[in-house]
């Protein structure tokens, strides 16, 4: 028999102790998704950068290699300016003189104490010969990514101007 004077349902305890544990799992898969979202901003970022650096390589290089051997024809230059929504950072863009059009704009940022001064362009291209040095500043605290890329006339002029022999050979 049961008696009538016993209840059906939670008690007061267990509905704390059901209110706990799903709390705890609210709380748990919000900061799964709080963490998520940071993630996938982080990894958005980065490809961004990376879009810049593969963008602005290949154009670079493009110009480059059709350049003139005399250094003429490596139109390109990059200018530097404070951002003025943020502190901490310079915008770069990355211009084609001959056209007279910006390729790529990218943020210059820099950690800690930094003047006006750091956000000066630095050289872009140096002219080394055969061999021209790119210098594009988009790691943390303006450091540049440095990359060379070849002139192929010279190079081309210079392997088979001898009938084909290589330089060595034609000695």
């Amino acid at each position: 028999m049961i008696s009538a004077s016993r209840q059906a349902g939670f008690t007061l305890i267990e509905l704390m102790v059901a209110l706990l544990v799903g709390s705890l799992v609210v709380l748990g898969t919000g900061s799964l998704f709080l963490t998520t979202l940071q993630t996938f901003q982080t990894v958005g970022e980065l490809s961004r950068k990376q879009e810049t650096v593969i963008f602005a390589a290949h154009t670079l290089s493009a110009g480059i290699r059709q350049s003139k051997d005399d250094g003429e024809g490596m139109p390109y230059t990059l200018q530097c300016q404070i951002n003025k929504d943020k502190d901490d950072q310079c915008e770069c863009t990355l211009q084609d003189i001959d056209k007279n059009q910006p390729l790529v704009t990218f943020p210059r940022s820099f950690d800690g104490n930094w003047s006006e001064d750091d956000c000066e362009e630095n050289d872009l291209l140096d002219d080394k010969g055969n061999v021209v040095e790119i210098s594009l500043p988009l790691e943390k605290n303006g450091e540049a990514i440095i990359f060379r890329v070849a002139k192929r006339q010279s190079i081309v002029d210079k392997y088979f101007a001898n009938g084909g022999a290589s330089p060595e050979e034609s000695q």
